[in-house]
């Protein structure tokens, strides 16, 4: 689908940073430059796509930071009640939470001046997004990470 107009987006349209080019290619740059991706929701269960997902990431080498309150540790590593607990770097907020949720993940990651921000499939905020993009973070929404990299990047 395409992109209508300068402030809304379609359901599979990824928001770049000004300096990107295509979808593309800007997503493929995006994934080839972090290593660390902080996955905010990942679920402790094997079942559940976030898990997955971010169990795939880690096969592709990419060090996942669990963002999840009431969990001690998932896939291996410590997990943060918050994005602002998270004592690493953060090359990239991966979320896999319900779109009404997604606005304070926003706010915590414009709080903390980090550059990447997505948004896994079938979640949609389009406030949310435009409000990363205008804070200077390169934005996907509505597209699956570990799908993206696997076809583009692997």
């Amino acid at each position: 689908m395409k992109r209508t107009d300068s402030t809304r987006f379609t359901r599979t349209y990824a928001v770049a940073s000004p300096q990107a080019g295509p979808l593309l290619h800007a997503t493929v740059r995006l994934l080839k430059r972090v290593k660390n991706i902080a996955v905010v929701g990942l679920s402790p269960n094997p079942r559940r796509p976030s898990h997955a997902i971010a169990a795939g990431m880690q096969t592709f080498g990419f060090n996942i930071i669990p963002v999840r309150p009431a969990v001690r540790e998932v896939l291996g590593h410590k997990a943060y009640g918050r994005l602002t607990e998270v004592d690493m770097p953060i090359d990239l907020v991966n979320v896999f939470r319900a779109a009404k949720f997604v606005d304070a993940v926003v706010d915590d990651c414009i709080a903390l001046g980090l550059k990447a921000l997505w948004i896994q499939e079938s979640i949609v905020n389009e406030p949310a997004a435009l409000r990363a993009r205008a804070a200077g973070m390169t934005v996907v929404m509505d597209r699956c990470i570990y799908r993206d990299y696997r076809r583009e990047c692997a």
